[in-house]
């Protein structure tokens, strides 16, 4: 029955759903009622029901939500809640960790966990309840999860769908980044690793959002700027850095609440730390300020002003006490020492009683005794440690409150409402509360602030392109890095190249330098051109992309050449990038295809064996390998050494391939020593092959080549190590100075002494950096220069009287 209200609710929506809102009867309908209850379906754990309510749900939204602006951020709340894992993304050989850096491990509106020993709640929260309420997450069947993210797929398939939530969510100092954190969810959810707690399909429907995110973003470069009747960018990005500020102050005041309230008047968010008024506001409006260190704040001897300008902020008139007491402490936690929770009841009788004056209650003292004595009905009720039968019973509550209402009995049916209330509902925060406490609780607040949040504005435009991507770049480009260098589809391939095209045009056009360096940088990492690792896949990365066919490797060098001029005014920290560059350059234009083959190609005639046992002697070891291995061929050579680094390996050079390639068949895994040989082909041709092969000149060429290359890999690792020590500019006092050969030593044997790489060690490359360039001096200038030396001039930073001239 359930679900064929549900289609029949979908259908109507599809049809007729931007007219209901108009009409204010259907339209309080669908705030309300509607939405309440189909929110709660979604935590059904029926999957035929949750996938109907998510159906409905996503129509609603598609289709009212100007109407439903903190309804929609409670659903997405608890779709964010539930979808991003708490684990940490699995590192994988020949990735570099730094490319995916940048996806968040835990979104922004996810609070850490309260501490339950020192909440004083009588009946804690199972943690399977917790779950289930989304409070934490992670508690959702597989196929749950997919759909749930099928139905925040259909969502952003609405080309202005993020620019909203950016414009009405991150932009608000009231509202939580549901922006940020929904990039970050599909960032980390397009992630490989993510079909293990959800199902295959999750990653690649997180993948396909993401780039049709961006794809949007790109689609709106050359659209006009509409203004007409939308808030100002600069307003927006004014209320951001605000926001900004609001969090890092209550992130300081939940640790110290002086320096919280010092750093909060220093930027203006407070008039003054001794301003009662101001910083009472503050506190209650604030939803990010820790329930525990508001209540040990307001408690403190010497904050009495404070605690009386909070209590002030409350409107108690009409309210029985449990009632009001109810209400006070759901917005902080009442501190554990009697002292401190005296002094808040004293404060909240006085306020209650001249606020209310309720005919049923005396004088405050009244208020004050009959306070405590609730808050003491309310642990003896739900504390699990007190038995049934020992409990409380309504003549005992009324007991001990005989006479005190200024002489007086209470009236019986005064103290038996506030009775059953406490029996049957207790007095908690909310967010320590059931499922259904805990939704009601949140539910009543979203009501009550609907009405001052206002309607979810419509942004049809490109005005906010350039925040929007300056702030949510990040997390995507960290995705794509991964996916491309983990991936093993064509498809996947060519996406990822189309995505990356379309990030590096986006941060040109909006000037985001920092995210076209990255950009840059991640492709010149992932190229097997500008580096000797290996790429982890077997497939050709020659892909389609925007109807031509691009190589990987040619992506540094093409969104290089289309934006220099935005690479150029990023120059502090672009030497290792302009290095890397310009190596890339250097092999395409050498071969037109990065190596040559006979670079590339591996040694038909070498095998390279390794797994061999390293107790062997040499002599022992060569001796076994060649009585094995020559039954295959004839053997030209067998390099096997015992310094550290070769033990364990050995190199078989055969006459001919086919001996070479019919050893490795054979023997693999076969055990020598007791131990299985692993067998492959050797990667390089070996001195003795080259040899046979070749004339003398082109053996001294192969020498020749085998030690450049020896020299650059020592280069290279010089200059990896010189980073991780953080090297000063500028050499110090030479005597100082660790000992420092062919790249080998570079740590000084003082911690503190700054060492360099000579420059001799440095990567050889075809590139000069001209420093201290005459003003008047322009790119033809310097090109007329040193064209007698085949140079020509990349770009000129006439800012910093610089260029780069490639020889």
């Amino acid at each position: 029955m359930r679900i064929m209200a549900l289609r029949i609710l979908h259908v109507a929506l599809e049809v007729a759903g931007p007219y209901l809102v108009k009409y204010s009867a259907l339209g309080h309908i669908t705030e309300d009622s509607l939405c309440r209850f189909l929110f709660q379906l979604v935590r059904s754990d029926n999957l035929d029901l949750l996938q109907e309510s998510l159906v409905v749900a996503s129509t609603l939204l598609g289709t009212c939500r100007g109407v439903l602006k903190l309804q929609q951020e409670l659903f997405l709340s608890y779709l964010v809640a539930c979808l991003h894992p708490a684990l940490e993304i699995p590192r994988v050989v020949g990735i570099d960790p730094l490319l995916y850096a940048s996806i968040p491990q835990v979104p922004k509106l996810v609070k850490p966990p309260a501490s339950q020993n020192v909440s004083g709640r009588s009946t804690p929260v199972q943690v399977k309840d917790r779950q289930k309420l989304g409070l934490e997450g992670g508690a959702r069947k597989p196929d749950a999860r997919q759909a749930m993210v099928e139905c925040i797929s259909v969502l952003l398939r609405m080309p202005s769908y993020m620019v909203e939530l950016f414009v009405n969510y991150d932009c608000d100092e009231d509202r939580v980044d549901l922006c940020e954190d929904m990039i970050g969810l599909l960032s980390r959810n397009a992630l490989p690793d993510s079909a293990t707690w959800s199902t295959t399909s999750v990653p690649p429907l997180c993948l396909d959002a993401l780039l049709r995110y961006i794809q949007f973003l790109a689609q709106r470069l050359e659209w006009q700027p509409i203004l007409r009747g939308l808030p100002d960018p600069v307003h927006l990005k004014m209320r951001r850095q605000k926001k900004k500020v609001i969090i890092n102050g209550a992130s300081k005041f939940n640790e110290n609440p002086k320096n919280g309230l010092g750093y909060l008047e220093a930027h203006g968010i407070i008039s003054s730390m001794n301003d009662p008024s101001s910083v009472a506001a503050f506190l209650k409006r604030t939803e990010r300020i820790s329930k525990k260190a508001l209540g040990e704040f307001l408690s403190k001897r010497g904050n009495e002003t404070i605690l009386q300008a909070f209590l002030n902020l409350f409107d108690f008139s009409g309210k029985r006490v449990d009632e009001a007491l109810r209400v006070l402490l759901e917005s902080f936690r009442l501190p554990g020492e009697s002292a401190l929770i005296e002094r808040i009841l004293s404060s909240f009788s006085e306020m209650y009683y001249l606020s209310s004056h309720p005919l049923e209650v005396a004088d405050k003292d009244a208020v004050y005794v009959l306070t405590y004595a609730i808050i003491m009905l309310n642990t003896d009720q739900h504390n699990p440690q007190i038995k049934a039968a020992k409990r409380m019973s309504f003549e005992d509550f009324s007991r001990n409150l005989r006479g005190v209402n200024g002489g007086e009995d209470f009236s019986p049916d005064y103290l038996g409402d506030i009775f059953n209330s406490i029996r049957l509902n207790e007095i908690i925060l909310p967010d320590e509360h059931d499922n259904q406490h805990a939704f009601d609780y949140a539910w009543r607040e979203l009501l009550s602030k609907s009405a001052t949040a206002g309607p979810a504005i419509e942004c049809k435009t490109n005005i906010y392109d350039a925040d929007l991507f300056s702030s949510t770049w990040r997390p995507v480009v960290s995705a794509l890095s991964y996916v491309f260098m983990s991936a093993t589809d064509d498809t996947v391939f060519a996406r990822v190249v189309t995505g990356f095209d379309e990030c590096a045009r986006i941060a040109a056009k909006y000037g985001v330098v920092e995210a076209l360096d990255h950009i840059v940088h991640a492709l010149s990492q992932m190229t097997t051109i500008a580096t000797t690792t290996p790429f982890s896949t077997d497939l050709n990365t020659e892909v389609q992309a925007g109807g031509n066919s691009v190589v990987v490797s040619k992506m540094p060098e093409a969104i290089f050449r289309s934006q220099e001029i935005v690479v150029a005014r990023a120059w502090d920290g672009m030497l290792d990038l302009w290095i890397r560059i310009v190596d890339i350059l250097d092999r395409l234009m050498n071969s037109g295809q990065g190596d040559s083959l006979s670079e590339l190609a591996l040694d038909a005639e070498g095998v390279y064996v390794n797994n061999l046992e390293e107790r062997v002697r040499i002599e022992q070891l060569k001796d076994a390998l060649a009585q094995i291995f020559s039954e295959y061929g004839t053997l030209v050579e067998i390099v096997a050494k015992s310094n550290l680094r070769a033990k364990g390996q050995a190199f078989i050079v055969f006459s001919e391939p086919d001996a070479a390639q019919a050893a490795i068949s054979e023997l693999q895994g076969f055990e020598l020593f007791e131990k299985p040989m692993r067998l492959a082909l050797a990667k390089s041709r070996s001195d003795a092959t080259v040899r046979n092969i070749c004339n003398a000149d082109e053996f001294d060429q192969h020498k020749r080549k085998r030690a450049a290359d020896k020299d650059k890999r020592r280069a290279t690792e010089a200059a990896d190590q010189q980073k991780k020590l953080k090297l000063a500019a500028t050499l110090q006092d030479t005597t100082s100075r660790g000992e420092s050969t062919r790249g080998a030593g570079l740590k000084a044997n003082n911690p503190s002494t700054a060492t360099l790489v000579p420059d001799e060690y440095l990567p050889p490359n075809k590139t000069l950096f001209a420093q201290n360039i005459p003003d008047d001096y322009d790119v033809d200038s310097l090109t007329s220069i040193f064209g007698r030396f085949n140079g020509k001039t990349l770009s000129a930073n006439h800012s910093f009287n610089r260029a780069v001239i490639m020889l």
